[in-house]
């Protein structure tokens, strides 16, 4: 894959950013078009993590499970096969498949970026601040 970068800037703190998901079922990347969702970046998750309405929009079948620890409780959480597009622009993508963990991630957001995907390549954020309050940007850097 060629250098990759992915740039992200909104208000309030949280890293979010707009990524394709779709069926992992196939080892081979999907033809068709990925269902695009709001994702948020967390460098305390060891997994990624997708939303329940996602596994059911998606249609996804469990591959197994998996101990899960989160802020609300430790149990086993199906594990599912997934597409991850991260946009890069009118530059293309990075798209992984991925194993991926179900939990509730709140009304606004179906995937959250764990560090399993953040250590393939390097995170920068910037904290700053607006009349309109704080804001949030990152950089997603992945060499080839």
């Amino acid at each position: 894959m060629a250098g990759f970068e992915h740039r992200s800037s909104h208000r309030g703190l949280a890293l979010r950013t707009r990524v394709g998901i779709g069926d992992g079922g196939a080892a081979s990347a999907p033809a068709g078009t990925l269902s695009q969702v709001t994702a948020i970046w967390d460098t305390g998750a060891t997994h990624s993590l997708i939303s329940s309405r996602m596994v059911a929009r998606l249609e996804l079948l469990p591959i197994g499970f998996s101990p899960l620890r989160s802020i609300r409780d430790e149990r086993d959480a199906a594990v599912y096969w997934v597409w991850l597009r991260i946009p890069n622009g009118a530059r293309g993508a990075a798209m992984w498949r991925i194993p991926v963990l179900e939990e509730e991630l709140g009304p606004d957001v179906d995937f959250l970026i764990g560090m399993d995907i953040i250590t393939k390549g390097d995170l920068h954020v910037t904290r700053g601040r607006t009349a309109g309050g704080p804001t949030s940007s990152l950089v997603f850097r992945v060499a080839e």
